[in-house]
């Protein structure tokens, strides 16, 4: 009898401290994601240092099609110049056949480059439980950079001409084939997003957070059309269509990879938000994708700032009213980067570089 009142005893205390055992866990994975986004950070300024410019969203040679990722700038800053080496080095030395004469960068869905296969831990978020590569062997990564509250057409047609002036249609910090310097980020550093959370897709084309919902047109409609994606019956879960193209452009796949979808996020709707593309095209040049900030710590996401700081941002943020209508409708016409506030509440207004804003999170 007394065996049984100790084995019931010894149960109960496991109930009760596993889930604090649980909370402590989660807890040390947000401080190490949170470490992860400040050593980011860090490299993004180091960058900035030596070219006066924070890294563009995609760059690289012709023969990268120009879509190399912030993160294959930063490696040097962030204590990966051998891996920066070697892919700058030419020879079969980076191929996976062992065959390949690799002269030049080639593309970042190449899955026979080794340097793209290589699983880097500080561009993973612990927390995030998706596969470390893709089925092609390209590694992945948990972090995106602020591609600001504007969409559509987000990497061709990254200019225009408004009243005689270019400008870039792009309002977030990371803007696809151009570089910003921090002379640029007028709102401040300290409130404009650098970098934060999107998770990693898992396999589950319907899953919220990872998934990709089509015929979801919120840049020149409204951010409501994306968040009813979710389905009210599971809301971890979005209702179809879905994307789903096999093995490319899904949310956070390919660490070399600029489209937004691998390495980017926009500030319109609010963290932990689904994930939508305007329409049933899988052309990522030319749809919007609408990625949202995501992880799986609880509430919210760590965001990192242009000054360096990194903060934990809950999902409650004031994201605007998302049955308005966006104001960026016509292309070239009323994209002015400099201009109005974000309608996306504070969270848009962090996610701006130049548009006067005083929000504060």
């Amino acid at each position: 009898m007394e065996l049984l009142v100790v084995i019931a005893i010894i149960g109960i205390l496991i109930a009760l401290l596993l889930p604090a055992v649980q909370a402590a866990r989660e807890a040390a994975r947000r401080m190490q994601c949170s470490n992860n986004l400040k050593q980011l950070g860090l490299g993004c300024h180091n960058y900035h240092d030596t070219m006066k410019v924070f890294p563009s969203r995609m760059t690289g040679p012709g023969t990268s099609e120009g879509r190399l990722s912030w993160f294959y700038a930063v490696l040097p800053y962030v204590e990966l110049g051998a891996l920066y080496q070697q892919i700058n080095t030419a020879g079969t030395s980076n191929a996976a056949n062992g065959t390949t004469n690799y002269q030049i960068i080639p593309v970042p869905w190449d899955g026979n480059y080794l340097p793209w296969r290589t699983v880097i831990s500080p561009f993973l978020c612990p927390s995030d439980g998706a596969k470390d590569t893709v089925a092609g062997g390209i590694a992945n990564s948990s972090y995106s950079c602020n591609n600001g509250d504007l969409t559509y057409h987000h990497a061709r047609n990254q200019q225009a001409t408004l009243n005689g002036v270019k400008r870039i249609l792009g309002r977030g910090l990371f803007v696809p084939l151009l570089h910003i310097g921090m002379e640029s980020v007028t709102d401040g550093t300290s409130n404009t997003f650098l970098a934060s959370e999107s998770v990693i897709f898992d396999g589950n084309l319907y899953a919220r957070k990872g998934g990709i919902a089509l015929n979801r047109n919120v840049q020149v409609g409204t951010a409501a059309a994306c968040w009813a994606a979710i389905d009210p019956a599971d809301q971890k879960q979005i209702l179809g269509p879905v994307y789903n193209v096999g093995g490319r452009n899904f949310c956070g796949v390919r660490w070399p990879d600029g489209l937004p979808m691998s390495t980017g996020f926009y500030t319109i709707l609010p963290p932990n938000a689904p994930t939508c593309f305007d329409n049933s095209a899988v052309d990522g040049y030319l749809v919007g994708i609408t990625r949202s900030a995501s992880s799986w710590h609880t509430g919210g996401v760590n965001c990192a700032f242009a000054d360096g700081a990194v903060t934990f941002v809950s999902e409650t943020v004031d994201s605007g009213v998302m049955s308005d209508p966006s104001p960026y409708v016509n292309p070239g016409t009323d994209w002015n980067p400099s201009s109005n506030a974000s309608p996306y509440g504070v969270w848009g207004a962090y996610g701006t570089i130049a548009c006067a804003e005083s929000k504060s999170l």
